[in-house]
């Protein structure tokens, strides 16, 4: 996970990046899709919002979600 920052707005996201050669590797792809599935239909309190899902490089899979108030990490500036 990395902290994001979007760059017209300056709202901050954490971002979870995730690789498609170890995705395949370990057979992941189906689990994948499903919390992508499931993250864009849950709006509860306690589950964070997924607002954007993104492939960078065909290499790379990087859903972005709203920040937890004491999520902590990298951080990373995101023009998407």
């Amino acid at each position: 996970m990395m902290l994001a920052k979007k760059k017209d707005t300056g709202q901050i996201f954490a971002l979870k990046i995730l690789k498609k050669k170890v995705l395949y590797q370990r057979d992941q792809v189906d689990h994948t899709k499903a919390e992508r599935a499931i993250l864009q239909g849950v709006k509860h309190p306690f589950i964070v919002n997924l607002k954007y899902a993104f492939q960078v490089r065909c290499t790379s899979v990087w859903p972005r979600v709203e920040r937890w108030p004491r999520c902590s990490g990298h951080t990373a500036e995101c023009e998407h």
